[in-house]
């Protein structure tokens, strides 16, 4: 879903509705700037089909190669929404989607390390 909607709304953190003037600046933007681009998104929606052929087709090694890139992107996406949303100071809630990352890493990786059954 993530990659779907940056898709359909491309440089969406530098709209000014979601990132009030000041402009960010070129380091920022460096850091950040991966986040709302079109190519970020096609990795995440490729490594959720992946994810969703090797769970159907019960294949271990495609949903660990999905998980590895997945959590790479949520890792990626956390640090850049954390920059954004905390240490920036902006008024927009981006920092939420920041600790829901954090969260998701955690379960990705527990899971992934031969977390509970629950989890598997």
């Amino acid at each position: 879903m993530i990659g779907l909607y940056i898709i359909f709304h491309l440089n969406y953190l530098d709209d000014p509705r979601v990132t009030p003037p000041p402009p960010i600046t070129g380091a920022e933007h460096a850091a950040t700037g991966f986040a709302d681009d079109w190519w970020f998104g096609v990795i995440l929606i490729i490594a959720a089909i992946v994810m969703f052929v090797g769970i159907n087709i019960d294949k271990p090694k495609l949903r660990s190669i999905a998980i590895s890139v997945t959590t790479g992107c949520y890792a990626a996406i956390t640090v850049a929404f954390f920059i954004r949303g905390v240490i920036d100071y902006r008024f927009n809630l981006t920092w939420i989607l920041s600790l829901q990352g954090l969260f998701f890493i955690a379960y990705l990786l527990s899971s992934s390390k031969g977390g509970s059954q629950h989890a598997r």
